[in-house]
């Protein structure tokens, strides 16, 4: 990418402060104007009234801090830096302008009556152009050119734009015969420090440099030149002007010339994890309609469309256009920096929504019908069906999923994308139901036809999408800055030809976190156990295998993309796990159905010996044991009465001395090491425990037997090996010790004197029993009701503070609960097998990943 625009802002002023504002005057022409000196083809022009009033603005701007890393903004900052002292009275121009094919330059043009000299720190070559010398001289390795012409002092980095702007005062050539232009300037308001003037016909090729993948074409289509005025606040800034759109523009915004705009009501639909949202209020479609049509008329397009149209074989007007109200829009949802495509929601406001369902019936695709928590989602059957109808704002709606929601059709690009924002509005998780948006709102004018929000992080997400992939990390290092600058807002009111415009921006210190579902991935089937965070040994990067009711295992990475997938013999038992079979720091994949004890590469392929046929049918998840930490792995598997011990070359350990048992063992068996000493933990069916060694000879002779518990076993060390003890919690509801000594006990916790699921973790004792999540602990304990069957707790680290979790299966809900027992912001989260949590991506940032009944995995971000 050429774009000498990103680098020329701090040049410039270095420049300017280096010469002490030289001078080459001639004292022939009559003094010229600075504004006479800007490219008539400029896609860019600001003009700064004050500087000293604009620095101290920007200095202590919130928003202008939080940017400060982004390299743009940090060259902007040496302008600050690098101004001299007798140019901070004065009012100058600044143009950007094309250069070249590939490349933009700025113009510095101010008005310098005074002589001035050169200085003598650097070396100068001049070149006479048109009467005047224009000096040339290379700064870091850059070559910039500076002439006074006409009083008028230029500076840049192409010396074609100098010799441009001399002949522009010598014709007196300028932007003021563009009556575009001169009626948007004459609107600023020289009072503020900075007025900002856009030509929407070259700012898209201003943009495609910095934004090589943005659909920038539309732009032409925005008008001719708007106008603003920076006001800057210490958390916010304004820029607020209008925007021509005149008839031989043609510009999409005069289709709402004579339309009485409005409020926004479909605000009310955007979720929490919306990254983009694009409103237009219209009042009556039908007027809006009539002018839209024209526009297509003007731009030649409505002949293409109507070609289209006529191929659909049905009336659009009947079943899109009939029933249209005042409103529609397109929400962008936020995503996972991986993701292969966006995920959007298109809606339209409908008259009558039932009669709206009725009529789009000769276009839905009759082989698709789904209900999902009692909303009835259709497919549209065409092809780009809203592109035709309503413009290219849908342009990535091909063949949507709809489905109603009050007053609104609802259209998802994707079937899944449909769903999670279903789940999201069933659950609550919208805007409206935080103060920082409707804040943001009050700010701008409430009535207006067209409204643009931007939210932080997911914003900064889509900018990623547009940019070059090389340039993506500047986004990703600096993404907690960004996501301070929480809202944008832009918006048009339109008055016959000007549109009024405003362009607002908020600082947020505070950020509130969310949880957000950043994508959903449909498996063959519902999700099996629970899935399961695996390490990839080339990214040290975390992702996804989980197993689905028609036993395909799959291999899933961040961006929500299945890496591989293979079919295996019966479900997984237990959790996989990670083993570097061959000590070379490559990860293979280890678990065991009830035939076959696996081994799999990160590619989803056997590593021979494995899969080795086990001799009987297991009846437990198999164990992995390094012992040492040397990974001389063993993989003992209860078959039954017999438990096996397998090496990492697939054969039966020689040595292995334990015997068959007198119940059936149903339990994975767990290791513990208590001082130096290992001890293997073998749980019968019977209650019966033994507790070996690595040859699976007795370590510690068991008399009493074991409370039956189907929970895990765990280890609490005490101040002595006398008092460490392995626990769990008996179907009795009890607290169950088993000491080194073989000796068995139960104690009474206060629970009721049922089955209950137990983890024990940092001290703590977590349970799910009768419908409640009980925590016991010394600092923190708690007991919430949560009426229902609930699934064994989970429990995770984030930032340092406990949370809890547990899902209610019949209800489709995950819950998460902080340490004091209060649940987290945005839950529910919709989904109902046993989820996992970890970094997924973006580092430092945790993603909690879970099935749901119709055999969907989503991805949850939780900040």
């Amino acid at each position: 990418m050429n774009l000498r625009l990103r680098s020329a802002s701090s040049i410039i002023f270095i420049l300017i402060s280096t010469f002490i504002l030289t001078s080459c005057v001639n004292d022939g022409p009559a003094a010229g104007k600075a504004l006479d000196a800007l490219p008539v083809r400029s896609a860019l022009v600001v003009k700064v009234n004050d500087w000293e009033e604009l620095s101290a603005d920007v200095n202590r701007n919130a928003i202008y801090q939080e940017l400060l890393n982004l390299r743009a903004i940090d060259e902007f900052t040496e302008w600050l830096e690098f101004i001299p002292s007798n140019l901070r009275n004065s009012e100058f121009w600044v143009a950007a302008h094309a250069s070249g094919a590939e490349s933009y330059d700025l113009l510095f043009a101010t008005e310098m009556p005074e002589a001035q000299s050169l200085p003598d720190s650097l070396d100068w070559q001049s070149r006479e152009y048109s009467g005047t010398d224009i000096y040339s001289t290379t700064v870091d390795e850059s070559e910039w050119h500076v002439c006074s012409f006409r009083s008028v002092l230029l500076i840049s980095q192409s010396r074609r734009l100098v010799e441009e702007a001399i002949r522009q005062l010598d014709t007196e050539h300028s932007l003021e015969e563009d009556p575009d232009f001169l009626k948007a300037y004459k609107t600023v308001n020289s009072k503020d420090a900075l007025n900002l003037l856009v030509n929407y016909g070259e700012i898209s090729g201003l943009l495609e440099y910095s934004f090589p993948n943005a659909p920038l074409s539309f732009l032409g289509n925005m008008g001719t030149w708007a106008a603003y005025d920076l006001a800057l606040n210490v958390d916010d800034m304004m820029l607020s002007g209008i925007h021509l759109n005149s008839d031989s523009s043609n510009s999409w915004l005069s289709c709402f010339s004579g339309i009485r705009g409005g409020d926004f009501p479909a605000q009310s639909l955007l979720p929490t994890n919306t990254a983009q949202a694009v409103m237009v209020n219209v009042g009556s479609f039908s007027e809006y309609n009539r002018n839209y049509q024209e526009y297509l008329r003007k731009d030649d397009r409505q002949r293409m469309f109507s070609n289209q149209i006529g191929q659909l074989g049905f009336s659009i007007e009947e079943a899109l256009l009939s029933w249209s109200g005042g409103e529609f829009g397109l929400i962008s949802l936020e995503t996972s920096p991986e993701a292969v495509a966006q995920p959007r929601i298109a809606y339209i406001k409908a008259l009558d929504s039932e009669m709206a369902i009725e009529s789009m019936k000769i276009q839905a695709d009759a082989d698709f019908i789904e209900n999902h928590r009692n909303y009835i989602i259709q497919k549209s059957s065409p092809k780009n069906l809203l592109l035709l109808g309503y413009g290219r704002i849908f342009k990535d709606m091909i063949s949507p999923y709809y489905t109603v929601h009050g007053d609104y059709i609802l259209f998802g690009n994707n079937l899944l994308t449909l769903k999670g924002y279903i789940n999201d509005l069933m659950d609550g998780r919208v805007l409206p139901n935080q103060a920082t948006f409707t804040d943001a709102l009050d700010e701008v004018s409430s009535n207006a036809h067209v409204r643009v929000i931007h939210k932080n992080p997911g914003a900064a997400g889509l900018v990623r999408r547009l940019i070059d992939q090389d340039e993506t990390d500047e986004i990703d290092d600096n993404l907690e800055s960004l996501s301070k600058v929480a809202w944008a807002i832009t918006q048009y009111k339109v008055d016959d030809d000007v549109s009024y415009s405003q362009i607002f921006a908020k600082h947020q210190e505070e950020y509130i976190p969310e949880a957000k579902q950043l994508w959903a991935l449909p498996l063959k089937g519902e999700v099996l156990g629970r899935p399961q965070f695996v390490l990839n040994h080339y990214t040290n990067k975390n992702e996804i295998v989980v197993q689905d009711e028609s036993n395909t295992l799959y291999l899933i990475n961040a961006g929500g993309e299945v890496l591989w997938q293979r079919e295996l013999d019966g479900p997984i038992m237990g959790l996989i796990s990670q083993v570097d079979l061959f000590r070379n720091n490559k990860l293979q994949l280890a678990f065991n159905t009830s035939k076959f004890l696996y081994i799999i590469d990160r590619n989803g392929k056997d590593v021979a010996p494995f899969p080795v046929a086990l001799p009987h049918t297991a009846t437990a998840p198999a164990a992995v044991f390094d012992y040492d930490g040397v990974k001389n792995y063993r993989f003992v598997i209860p078959c039954g009465t017999r438990v096996l011990n397998y090496s990492k070359e697939g054969k039966q350990v020689d040595g292995w001395a334990f015997t068959e048992t007198e119940s059936a063992v149903i339990r994975q068996p767990q290791h513990f090491t208590v001082g130096t000493r290992d001890f293997i933990v073998i749980r019968e069916s019977s209650g019966k425990v033994h507790i070996v060694s690595r040859r699976g000879e007795t370590r510690i002779p068991t008399e009493d037997l074991l409370p039956d518990t189907h929970n895990d076993l765990y280890l609490s060390v005490g101040a002595t090996t006398e008092e460490t003890r392995i626990i769990s919690l008996s179907e009795g509801g009890q607290l169950v010790s088993l000491f080194m000594n073989g000796q068995v006990d139960s104690t009474d916790i206060d629970l009721a004197d049922d089955r209950g699921e137990f983890i024990f973790r940092d001290g703590k004792y977590i349970i799910t029993q009768n419908g409640r999540l009980i925590v016991k602990e010394e600092l923190h304990p708690f007991n919430i009701d949560l009426d229902a069957d609930l699934s064994s707790p989970l429990y995770f680290m984030r930032n340092g503070t406990p949370i809890y979790g547990v899902v209610i299966n019949d209800k489709d809900q995950v819950w998460l609960y902080g340490q004091t027992g209060e649940p987290l912001p945005g839950l529910p989260l919709y989904g109902s097998s046993m989820f996992t949590v970890g970094e997924f991506g973006q580092a430092g940032v945790l993603n909690l990943i879970v099935g749901t009944r119709d055999g969907n995995l989503l991805n949850y971000k939780l900040e």
